[in-house]
Parts: structure tokens; C-alpha cells; sequence
């Protein structure tokens, strides 16, 4: 269902529209969806809700789009490339946070411009659609959900950096104290919230990486070197050092192992995986939290 007004002649173009579609079959629109995204879309319906003016070339309108049960497939490694660096995750991410336990994902999305202007086009639409839209569109929903935590999540420029913490999605770490693997109130209200985020998208998986920090390395090597002054055959330098490199990485790995044990209580263990542990990293003792 369509009504409004369109003038296109003249130096001036101007109009208004109010459009509803319900229901697009979205195995129908794939060739646009590889040409700009890269991506096949093998199921999934498409709802609009688009309302706009146009005004001496000036284009202002917003949109209400619904993608129900959306399931997407690989296809040019190149397009999907330069789109993953526009929404800074894998699509394939962005549909898990963002589809709801109903296989709904809502966006709102403003699209304004100046036909005037050379680069506005067919393309510049569709990237602020699919682009800006998903990726404002993850953001804004992590940020409500982990609230006062969210203002820490970041995401990935470069699959170079994503590959650092397993995932394009860092959230707020989970801080523990210097040389233990206890956590305070204000964290466990934190995992409260996440636990929470994890049951309202099945879909996504967490990373859980341990780090233990520079600054607990002296006091445990001191603590060690007192055990090992101790036993009646004390280890030889080399030895000591490569148990110290042990108990820090056992150390990070307890406090993955702390956080995945107080998550699984109400979510599978089967989305909780473990991060090779980290050692000497700067900051606080804590384990990083990715998507």
C-alpha cells in the first residue's frame, strides 16, 4: 500500500510518501543482497514501514523494517569483505544479536540526502540500510541491554583484531581481584544482565578469556619462590621460571573457568567457550568478554 505526491520535473524536485509492505519473500531480492552485501539470502520475510518527504532535492525519511526468520548464506568473499568492514562484524553476527526469540529483527533507520549530490545513489541507500542500520542497530541494543556496562562495548575495525579476542564484539570484562579468582556485588550484577542478554538471543555465543596481568607476576613469583625454598629438592631457576609461567596461566584459566561456571547455571554450557588463557597484559585482572 502506497499514497503520496511526486514532483520530478523541474530543477526542483520535491514530494511526500507513506508506503507499507508486509510480507516480502527475501529469496526474491538476493541479487541486490549479493551485488551490495555479498550474501545469498536463503529465507526470510521483509516488512517496510517508509515514510519521507523530498524537498528542493533534499531526501528525509525513516523506515521501519521487520526481517522475520532472515537466515543468509556466504557467496563473494570480496563484497562480503568490504561489507563486514562497513557494519565492523560478519553479517551472520549482527543477525544473532539482533533477531529476537520470535525471529524478528525491528530496525528504525533514517535515510536523508541531497539527490544533488554525485555519490548519492541506489548505493548509498542500501549501504546505510544494511550498513549503518545493522551495525547502529547492534550497538544500540547491547547498549540497552548491559546497561551501565554497555558504554565499554567496542567492536572490531579488522579481522586482525577481531582474531585477538576470538569475535568482532568486545563487552565490558569481567574484573576480578589482583592474585584471586573472586569477583565482587557490582560484577555479579553484571553477569545478571548478561545471563539475561544470552537467554533473550539463543543465537549468540560468548567467549570467555581469561587474563592474568604483569602486575601479579612479582607477587606470585615471590609467593612461589618462598613454596619452592621449602621443598626438599628445590627447583632449578628454569624449572621455577616455567612453573611461574604455569600458575599464571592456571590463574587465568580459573577466572574463565569462575565466570562460565556462574553463567551455565542458567546458560547452556554449550554457548560458553573457554579463550586459550592470557598472560602479563596490562590493566586490571579480569576476563575479557567477547561475541
Amino acid at each position: 500500500a502506497a499514497q503520496g505526491e511526486l514532483n520530478l520535473v523541474g530543477d526542483e524536485r520535491n514530494g511526500r510518501w507513506n508506503m507499507t509492505l508486509k510480507g516480502l519473500e527475501l529469496p526474491s531480492i538476493s541479487p541486490y543482497s549479493l551485488k551490495y552485501t555479498g550474501y545469498y539470502l536463503k529465507s526470510g520475510q521483509l516488512s517496510l514501514q517508509l515514510n519521507g518527504t523530498l524537498q528542493a532535492n533534499q531526501l528525509d525519511g525513516t523506515n521501519k523494517v521487520r526481517l522475520h526468520r532472515l537466515a543468509v548464506e556466504a557467496a563473494d568473499a570480496d563484497k562480503i569483505a568490504d561489507f563486514q568492514q562497513r557494519i565492523s562484524m560478519p553479517l551472520g553476527t549482527a543477525v544473532a544479536v539482533l533477531q529476537d526469540n520470535n525471529d524478528n529483527i525491528d530496525l528504525d533507520i533514517p535515510i536523508s540526502g541531497s539527490l544533488d549530490d554525485p555519490q548519492f545513489d541506489y548505493q548509498s541507500i542500501i549501504n546505510r540500510v544494511a550498513g549503518a542500520g545493522l551495525k547502529q542497530g547492534v550497538m544500540g541494543f547491547l547498549m540497552k541491554a548491559l546497561q551501565p556496562y554497555g558504554t565499554l562495548i567496542s567492536l572490531a575495525q579488522t579481522a586482525i583484531q577481531a582474531s585477538q579476542t576470538g569475535a568482532f564484539i568486545s563487552l565490558a570484562p569481567v574484573e576480578f581481584a589482583a592474585g584471586g579468582v573472586s569477583f565482587d556485588s557490582k560484577q555479579q550484577d553484571y553477569l545478571t544482565q548478561l545471563s539475561k542478554l544470552l537467554n533473550e538471543r539463543e543465537a549468540l555465543r560468548l567467549n570467555l578469556c581469561g587474563v592474568a596481568v604483569k602486575a601479579e607476576r612479582a607477587p606470585l613469583a615471590a609467593a612461589l619462590a618462598e613454596e619452592n625454598a621449602k621443598r626438599k629438592e628445590p627447583l632449578a631457576a628454569d624449572a621455577l621460571a616455567q612453573e611461574l609461567e604455569q600458575r599464571l596461566e592456571q590463574l587465568a584459566t580459573a577466572r574463565a573457568e569462575a565466570i562460565k561456571q556462574q553463567l551455565q547455571a542458567t546458560v547452556p554450557a554449550e554457548r560458553l567457550f573457554l579463550c586459550y588463557p592470557q598472560i602479563d597484559q596490562e590493566g586490571n585482572a579480569r576476563v575479557d568478554l567477547a561475541l
